[in-house]
């Protein structure tokens, strides 16, 4: 990793900004050095100094909500562009300069939050870990992102999917039980839920998923996390697709945090051996992966 010494932002009178062609304020970022050829080099120079422009006691920008969230999503925008030996510490450095001013760090936090509520979860991860690392950060402060870092590191993509065991009107099988031979879509609902009959429907109309599970290149575990489990036996005869597998399980989904689900419907792609390939997922997301990686 380069080790750039980072500029004091203490030694700035005022942030630096400029307007764009809408009149709109930007964060002024420092040049990248034109030494540094390699992708990865200009990458991560850019993140190290791109707060370089801003006073963090510079209440006009800092207290300045729209402000921070435009230039904060840009930031976030670049971390995809370094590996998470680089991440980590250009982040811990960011909060590290926030605590120049009580408002601004809290700004930080809150958008840092918004990161996990909107599902960016691997862009939230630094963050989590910065704040909860911080000595400024109070015990309390560090609860929601410990809680929040704990679900995320559960099931992420590239790790294999947690076990569980369901009911079907048949009797009692594991998620495991049907992996080996054909990816598979878990589908987390709860009967009463219309998005998610909804969402079940646009899988069954969606030309590219359903002719993979037509021909047995895909499979589809739907599974009641809610019940009751009345309505869920009168859905699985009634309602629910015709070959998919549906299964219910209250206790271990409902009432642990075995998966992350802040919602439903919750959807996971998981390769034939259980390894996470998509965590929540849309339909679209599940038409691209077919499309790029099944013979259909």
């Amino acid at each position: 990793m380069l080790s750039y010494g980072l500029l004091s932002c203490a030694r700035e009178k005022h942030t630096a900004v400029y307007l764009d062609q809408a009149g709109v304020a930007w964060l002024d970022t420092v040049p990248t050095p034109s030494d540094l050829s390699s992708p990865e080099e200009r990458a991560e120079y850019r993140l190290l100094h791109y707060w370089d422009g801003l006073v963090f006691t510079d209440e006009t920008y800092t207290h300045d909500a729209d402000f921070m969230s435009r230039v904060f999503d840009r930031y976030v925008s670049q971390l995809p562009e370094v590996d998470s030996a680089t991440a980590y510490p250009a982040v811990m450095d960011l909060m590290r300069r926030a605590e120049a001013d009580s408002v601004a760090y809290y700004v930080f936090t809150h958008l840092a939050d918004g990161l996990y509520e909107r599902g960016d979860y691997e862009s939230y991860l630094p963050f989590a870990r910065a704040i909860i690392a911080s000595d400024y950060s109070s015990e309390d402060d560090k609860m929601i992102p410990e809680y929040q870092l704990s679900l995320v590191l559960k099931n992420r993509p590239g790790t294999p999917a947690a076990d569980f065991t369901y009911n079907t009107l048949d009797g009692v099988s594991s998620m495991k039980s049907l992996l080996g031979v054909r990816p598979l879509i878990l589908f987390f609902y709860n009967v009463p839920c219309h998005t998610c009959h909804r969402v079940m429907a646009d899988i069954q109309s969606s030309e590219t998923l359903s002719a993979a599970i037509s021909a047995c290149k895909l499979s589809v575990l739907t599974v009641d996390k809610m019940g009751p489990l009345e309505k869920w036996t009168r859905s699985v005869k009634d309602e629910l697709p015709k070959g998919w597998i549906h299964g219910y399980n209250y206790t271990d989904l409902h009432d642990t945090d075995l998966y992350n689900i802040k919602g439903v419907p919750t959807i996971y792609l998981l390769d034939k051996d259980g390894t996470v390939l998509i965590r929540e997922a849309s339909v679209a997301s599940l038409e691209q992966w077919c499309l790029a990686n099944l013979s259909l």
